[in-house]
């Protein structure tokens, strides 16, 4: 039988015209997904942190009694502003940036007045953001002010008491 040329053409119906697609579901996040996140979280934040607290101690000179050498590092375990005369203690400076191209000069004074001052060759330094030493086990009671320039600029400075 042959459609009769007169009728219209057939749209959709009611049903197919009101019905409600399915609900599209996105990927579950389950218990190891949630860990896997707030582990990188957790990196993020010690990576934030340690750069935080290496910036802040820019630009410092740090004593402590644990020797940084025997570490062969820059860390400054226990921190000390004071120590008793005959108490091995090392200080630890963190510079403001890399050493480049000219030397790095230490310059000590002891109650005010200048000690004594040391200068590191080019290829010694270049490079450098932090250098430590100086085991001060034996030196005088009294105030040890530590200044360490580069270039013509002050890039650490810090103060030891010696009771």
């Amino acid at each position: 039988m042959a459609e009769d040329p007169e009728e219209p053409p057939r749209g959709p119906s009611w049903a197919e015209l009101t019905a409600v697609p399915p609900r599209r579901r996105g990927p579950r996040i389950g218990i190891l997904g949630m860990v896997g996140i707030a582990g990188a979280a957790a990196v993020v934040a010690v990576f934030v942190a340690i750069v935080l607290i290496v910036r802040s101690e820019q630009g410092q000179v740090m004593f402590t009694t644990t020797d940084p050498n025997g570490g062969n590092s820059c860390v400054v375990l226990d921190r000390v502003s004071s120590v008793n005369a005959g108490t091995h203690s090392w200080m630890v400076a963190m510079l403001q940036q890399p050493l480049d191209d000219q030397p790095l000069t230490v310059y000590v004074t002891h109650d005010g007045a200048w000690s004594w001052s040391y200068t590191w060759p080019v290829d010694q330094s270049k490079g450098r953001q932090c250098t430590w030493g100086y085991d001060m086990a034996t030196y005088a009671p009294g105030t040890w002010t530590f200044t360490f320039t580069h270039a013509g600029k002050t890039e650490a400075t810090g103060t030891l008491i010696i009771r």
